[in-house]
C-alpha cells in the first residue's frame, strides 16, 4: 500500500511539473507572438511613413520643376512684347504679373491632375498619392505675390494610411519699370518722337517640350539565372559584373551595379531599373526603358527609340560618345560627353551640360539645360532645335552653326570662331562674343548686354536687338529688311554698308573707314562719326551730330543734325538740315541746306531760317509717332519653399 502511494504522489509531482512548464511555455509564446505582431506592426506603420515622405519629395519636386526662372523671364519679355506691339503705353506690368500668375497655376493644375488619377507604387504593396492641393493667394508689402499650394500626400498600404501635409511658397517677383531705353532682354527702344520709324521687336523663342518622365519597374519576386544573356523573363539580380551583358525582352531589376567591360546590349522591348551606377564599356539600347542612378562609358553609348530616367549623372567620370534617336532623356544632375548627335529626341539636363573632344549635333529636338552652362569644345551645330540654358552657351571651337532653331540663353554667349544663324529666333539675356564672324539671314535675335566681334557683321532679313553696345570692328552689313536697335555705342570700325534697313542707335555710331546707306532710315542718339566718306542714297539720317571728311547725299536723302561738320559736300536732289554748319566746301544741284545758327560756307544753297521755318522744314513725317515705353529692370524670381511640413 505505501508503494502504491508513494507512486501517486509522484504521479501528482509529474502532473503539476508538466502543467506548469505548460503555462509557463505559453505565456512566454503568447509573449513572442505579441512583439512579433507589434514589431510588424511598427515596421509596417514606418513603411507607410516613408510612402508618404517619398510622395512628399517626389510631388514637391515635380511642382518646383514648374517654376522655371528662366522660362518665366522669357514668358514676361514675351508678353511685355506683345505689349509694346500693341501700342500698350505704358505697359500695365501690374497685368503681366498677373498673367504669369495665372499662367503658373495653370501648370500647376495639369500637374495636380494627373497626380489625381493614381497612386503610385512603391515596393510590395506600399504607394502613395496626392489628396489635397489648393491654392492660397498673398500680395506682399514689397508688391510681390505669394502663391501658396496648400497640400497633403497619403502614404498607403492596402487600407491603412498615413496623411503628411505640406505648404509649397512661390514667389512671383512684381515687375517694376525701368529706365526709359533700359533694353532689358532685347526689347526695342520705341523711341520715335522725331518721327523716324523704330526698329521691329524680335519675338521671344519657344520653351523646349519635356521628354516623358518613367519610374521604373518594381522589383520582381523571382532572382534571375546567373548569366550574361537575359532574355524573356521578369527577375532581380544583386549585382551585375562581366565581360558583355545582353537584356531581350526582359523586365529586370538590379540591387546594385551593372559593370562590364566589353559590350551592354538592350533589346527591347525591355524594362530596367538600376539603383546604383551603369558602366558599360560600350552600349547599345533599342525599344527599351531604363531608370538607373549614373551611366558612364568611355566607348560609343548608342540609344534608339527609348526613354531613359538617369537619377544622378551621366558621364562624370567617363565621358562616352553618344548617339541618340527618338529618345526621351532625362538628368537630374549633370551631362558629359565626349561627342554627341543628338536626333529627334527630347533631353531634360538637371546641371550642366558639356561636350569634351568632339562636335555637338543636335537636330529636331528639344533640349532643356535647367541649372547650369551648355559648354561645347569643338565646336555645335543645331538644325530645327528648341533649345534653353540656363546658365551661358560656350562654343569653344569651330563656327556655332544654327538653322531653324528657338535658343534661349539666360547667360552669355561665347562663340570663339564665329557664328552663322539662318532662320533663328534666340534670345540671350547676357552678352553675346562672336570673335571671327556675326552672321545671320532670316533671323530674330534679342540680346540684353553686348555684342562683342572681332571680325565683321552679315545681317539679311535680320530683326536685331540689342541692349548694351554693338561691336563690328571689321565690316558691318546689312541689308534685305533689316531691323536693328542698338541700346549703347555702335563700333563698326572698318566701316558700314546698310541697305533697305533700320537703324536706331541710342548713343554714338562710329564708322571710320566708309558709311553708305541705300533705302534705309538710321536714327542715331549722340554723334555720327564717319572720318574718311559718308554716301547716303534714298536713305533718312538722323543724329545729334554728324562728323565726316567727304559727304555725298543722292536719290532723294534727307540728313537731320544738330551740328554737321564736312570737308567736302555733294547734294543731289537731297536735303541737309542743320542747327550749325561746318563744311568747307559744297556741289549741289541746288538741293538745299538748312541752318538755324552758324554756318562757314556762304554758297547760295545754304539758307538760313528762323526757328519757325526750320522747324516746319526739317521735320520729319515718317512712321507714327510712339512714346518710349518703360522697360523693366531684373526682376528677381525666386526659389520655391517647402514649409510647414506635419502629419496629420
Amino acid at each position: 500500500m505505501e508503494k502504491q502511494s508513494e507512486k501517486g504522489y509522484v504521479l501528482l509531482i509529474v502532473l503539476f511539473a508538466i502543467t506548469f512548464i505548460m503555462i509557463i511555455t505559453t505565456v512566454f509564446m503568447r509573449g513572442a507572438l505579441s512583439n512579433a505582431k507589434q514589431e510588424r506592426t511598427v515596421d509596417k506603420n514606418n513603411l507607410i511613413v516613408v510612402a508618404a515622405e517619398a510622395g512628399l519629395d517626389y510631388y514637391t519636386w515635380q511642382f518646383k520643376k514648374v517654376y522655371d526662372s528662366v522660362q518665366l523671364e522669357a514668358k514676361v519679355t514675351q508678353k511685355i512684347e506683345e505689349a509694346v506691339q500693341n501700342k500698350e503705353n505704358p505697359i500695365d506690368y501690374n497685368r503681366i504679373q498677373g498673367d504669369i500668375i495665372e499662367d503658373l497655376k495653370l501648370d500647376l493644375e495639369n500637374l495636380i491632375s494627373q497626380f489625381n488619377l493614381d497612386s503610385i507604387d512603391l515596393f510590395s504593396d506600399y504607394s502613395h498619392k496626392l489628396t489635397q492641393a489648393e491654392f492660397q493667394e498673398k500680395t506682399l508689402s514689397n508688391k510681390d505675390v505669394e502663391l501658396r499650394l496648400v497640400g497633403a500626400v497619403e502614404g498607403q498600404h492596402g487600407s491603412e494610411n498615413k496623411l503628411m501635409k505640406f505648404e509649397l511658397a512661390f514667389t512671383i517677383p512684381s515687375i517694376q519699370a525701368g529706365e526709359e531705353g533700359n533694353n532689358q532682354g532685347g526689347i526695342t527702344d520705341g523711341g520715335n518722337s522725331n518721327g523716324l520709324p523704330i526698329p521691329l521687336i524680335p519675338k521671344g523663342p519657344e520653351r523646349p517640350r519635356e521628354p516623358i518622365r518613367i519610374t521604373g519597374i518594381n522589383k520582381p519576386s523571382n532572382r534571375c539565372a546567373d548569366t550574361k544573356d537575359v532574355r524573356e523573363v521578369e527577375c532581380y539580380l544583386n549585382s551585375v559584373s562581366k565581360d558583355m551583358f545582353t537584356i531581350s525582352r526582359s523586365k529586370l531589376y538590379v540591387e546594385d551595379s551593372v559593370n562590364s567591360w566589353g559590350a551592354i546590349e538592350i533589346n527591347g522591348p525591355s524594362f530596367i531599373n538600376i539603383q546604383n551606377n551603369l558602366t558599360p564599356a560600350s552600349m547599345k539600347m533599342n525599344n527599351s526603358e531604363l531608370v538607373v542612378n549614373s551611366l558612364s562609358s568611355y566607348g560609343l553609348i548608342e540609344i534608339h527609340d527609348s526613354k531613359i530616367q538617369i537619377k544622378n549623372n551621366m558621364g562624370s567620370s567617363n565621358p562616352p560618345r553618344l548617339i541618340m534617336t527618338n529618345v526621351q532623356l532625362e538628368i537630374v544632375n549633370s551631362m558629359k560627353t565626349n561627342k554627341a548627335l543628338l536626333q529627334n529626341s527630347k533631353i531634360k539636363i538637371g546641371g550642366a551640360y558639356e561636350i569634351g573632344g568632339g562636335l555637338l549635333e543636335i537636330i529636331k529636338s528639344d533640349v532643356n539645360v535647367l541649372n547650369g552652362d551648355l559648354e561645347a569644345k569643338n565646336g555645335s551645330m543645331l538644325n530645327e532645335v528648341n533649345l534653353a540654358v540656363s546658365g551661358s552657351y560656350k562654343n569653344s571651337s569651330n563656327i556655332w552653326d544654327v538653322k531653324k532653331a528657338e535658343i534661349l540663353i539666360g547667360k552669355n554667349v561665347e562663340a570663339n570662331n564665329g557664328s552663322n544663324l539662318t532662320d533663328v529666333v534666340l534670345k540671350i539675356i547676357g552678352n553675346y562674343n562672336t570673335p571671327v564672324v556675326f552672321k545671320s539671314l532670316d533671323s530674330q535675335i534679342a540680346i540684353g548686354g553686348n555684342v562683342t566681334g572681332h571680325n565683321s557683321s552679315d545681317l539679311t532679313n535680320v530683326i536685331l536687338s540689342i541692349g548694351g553696345n554693338y561691336n563690328t570692328p571689321v565690316n558691318f552689313v546689312a541689308r534685305n529688311n533689316t531691323n536693328i536697335f542698338v541700346g549703347g555705342n555702335l563700333e563698326a570700325g572698318n566701316g558700314s554698308a546698310l541697305n533697305d534697313t533700320i537703324l536706331s542707335v541710342k548713343g554714338n555710331y562710329n564708322t571710320p573707314v566708309k558709311f553708305e546707306l541705300q533705302n534705309s532710315k538710321v536714327n542715331v542718339g549722340a554723334t555720327v562719326t564717319a572720318l574718311n566718306s559718308g554716301k547716303f542714297r534714298n536713305s533718312i539720317l538722323k543724329a545729334i551730330t554728324l562728323n565726316a571728311t567727304n559727304l555725298e547725299l543722292d536719290e532723294q536723302t534727307a540728313v537731320y543734325t544738330d551740328t554737321v561738320t564736312s570737308d567736302t559736300l555733294k547734294l543731289k536732289n537731297s536735303k541737309l538740315c542743320a542747327k550749325d554748319v561746318e563744311i568747307r566746301s559744297i556741289q549741289s544741284d541746288n538741293s538745299p541746306i538748312y541752318y538755324l545758327n552758324n554756318t562757314n560756307n556762304n554758297s547760295a544753297n545754304v539758307i538760313k531760317l528762323s526757328a519757325d521755318e526750320f522747324e516746319k522744314k526739317c521735320s520729319i513725317s515718317i512712321g507714327d509717332e510712339q512714346q518710349t515705353p518703360q522697360i523693366p529692370g531684373n526682376i528677381n524670381w525666386q526659389d520655391p519653399i517647402l514649409e510647414k511640413v506635419f502629419y496629420n
